[in-house]
């Protein structure tokens, strides 16, 4: 059926690709996150010589890190869904019963997001910063929370094109989950 729109296919496919990216970058905040926790208890327990910065460090990329893989859950059907009834259902009736549903987490996310840039803005133009000794800018780690519910707000778009495509042709219209190294 996507054949059919060949474009819309190639839009569906970006937005795909920065979903798979961005759980990407995911994936390199975590081993920069091991780096900066073995560092820290290498120098803590064998030099005596613990850091002030490696904890909140890892905070802020832990905020990041969470945020950016939530488009790529969407992408690969990761999130929770009771889905006792939903297995028995047909391809148009799975499609259908996830267009009605979709409407709760994308207000949600939607919230979210307005809330996030908001504040996000806030600590840009305020200059706030943590209350530690590094006093690091707050806003890199805010700025993640608007940006992932944005990528998954696409990516749960993407799903509902899909949805259609798929109560119209009757057949399956997501692609096979991606890994990230593929």
């Amino acid at each position: 059926m996507t054949g059919d729109f060949p474009r819309l296919k190639r839009a569906l496919s970006l937005i795909d690709a920065i979903s798979i990216w961005s759980a990407r970058i995911g994936c390199t905040l975590t081993l920069v996150i091991m780096v900066f926790l073995l560092r820290e208890i290498v120098g803590r327990y064998f030099f005596n010589a613990p850091t002030a910065w490696v904890n909140e460090t890892n905070q802020y990329l832990l905020c990041i890190l969470s945020m950016m893989g939530g488009a790529y859950c969407v992408l690969t059907d990761s999130h929770i869904r009771v889905d006792i009834l939903w297995l028995r259902m047909g391809p148009r009736t799975q499609a259908a019963s996830e267009l009605l549903t979709s409407v709760f987490p994308l207000v949600f996310l939607c919230v979210i997001t307005w809330i996030g840039f908001v504040d996000s803005w806030e600590a840009i133009a305020d200059d706030k910063r943590s209350m530690s000794i590094l006093a690091m800018p707050l806003w890199p780690s805010m700025l993640a929370v608007p940006v992932g519910t944005s990528l998954m707000i696409l990516q749960f778009l993407v799903r509902l094109v899909r949805n259609v495509l798929q109560i119209i042709s009757g057949q399956s219209e997501h692609p096979p989950v991606a890994g990230l190294i593929d």
